[in-house]
């Protein structure tokens, strides 16, 4: 990478073909890590990274921390990081001096929370639901847009979807 900036995708969380949501965080980047947030409930909230913020008067956030897997009553917001960053190049430093956390493992979370103490992030909400590819749900629904979204493919599997339905 260099000293260039760079986008993350982590692959549990795909975007509904069409998605714009990289595009608008690489184009908020102002020389400062861009992460994508989205509002979770306090039953679920256990599964996610979540963020302490203050909020912007352009409906974005200030990040100056994150947690990686919080109970609800110990998360500092409801706003989770889902997946999608546009990082500066020195977050290789900040994962090679992490220390295990959650889990046992090194988590990219606390990389970003020591990043963010140093310099405040930018998150951004994620306009639009990401399919969560870790559940068998999601994980069909992410196949079947795909599958309907390419051209060679979709008349086909809408047929055998309407098979499927018949049954």
């Amino acid at each position: 990478m260099g000293d260039r900036p760079f986008t993350c995708l982590l692959s549990d969380r795909f975007p509904l073909p069409g998605s714009t949501l990289l595009a608008e965080m690489v184009d908020a980047f102002d020389d400062r890590t861009v992460l994508a947030l989205e509002r979770v409930t306090p039953d679920v909230i256990h599964r996610y990274g979540v963020v302490s913020v203050s909020d912007r008067a352009d409906g974005r956030w200030d990040v100056h921390g994150a947690v990686e897997k919080p109970a609800a009553v110990d998360a500092p917001s409801d706003l989770a990081l889902v997946g999608r960053y546009v990082f500066t190049p020195d977050i290789f430093a900040d994962i090679e001096a992490a220390t295990p956390g959650a889990l046992g493992e090194i988590q990219l979370t606390d990389a970003i929370d020591t990043q963010a103490r140093r310099q405040p992030a930018l998150g951004v909400p994620c306009p639009e639901d990401l399919l969560d590819t870790g559940l068998p749900l999601g994980l069909a629904e992410a196949t079947a847009a795909v599958a309907l979204g390419r051209e060679d493919i979709a008349d086909e599997f809408r047929a055998f979807l309407h098979r499927l339905l018949a049954t």
